[in-house]
């Protein structure tokens, strides 16, 4: 313990709890799940602009609603984290094919292989099959990708 610490008694209600005074405490790191939650939303914010009209609007990419209020939508849902924030995975959805119609995958992936072509399609079905461990510098990667990116 460094020299210049004072130790205190706590006001904590524990008998004999003491309290370190004086050492300087290090940073803390967000924990992993502020981590994800603030890649998702970065992601979520350059997807729905990334497919915005220049009348602020956007399409749902499973039906024919057009609105300025959408979802991020995923292909492969966001539990397969290797797939989670792919580009080639997100597009725009409303509330109902997102949420109610729980993403509408059918339509999803006839879409994306019109879009995108069958091969790219399937590179994403393997890669979300693929046992990923995200680590957090995987995930300030995505974080650091998307801040930079005008919304």
């Amino acid at each position: 313990m460094p020299s210049n610490a004072v130790i205190e008694s706590s006001t904590s209600p524990k008998k004999g709890a003491r309290k370190r005074v004086g050492v300087p405490t290090r940073a803390k790191t967000p924990s992993r799940s502020k981590l994800v939650k603030l890649a998702d939303k970065l992601t979520s914010l350059f997807v729905r602009a990334k497919y915005r009209d220049s009348d602020g609007l956007v399409s749902c990419y499973t039906c024919t609603y057009r609105g300025a209020i959408i979802h991020c939508g995923h292909y492969i849902s966001r539990t397969y984290k290797y797939t989670r924030w792919d580009l080639d995975n997100l597009r725009p959805q409303c509330f109902m094919c997102n949420v109610i119609k729980k993403g509408c995958a059918h339509l999803f992936r006839e879409n994306l292989v019109n879009e995108i072509g069958e091969e790219r399609v399937k590179a994403i079905e393997a890669k979300a099959k693929l046992i990923f461990k995200e680590k957090d510098d995987f995930i300030l990667a995505i974080i650091a990708k998307y801040e930079t990116t005008p919304h």
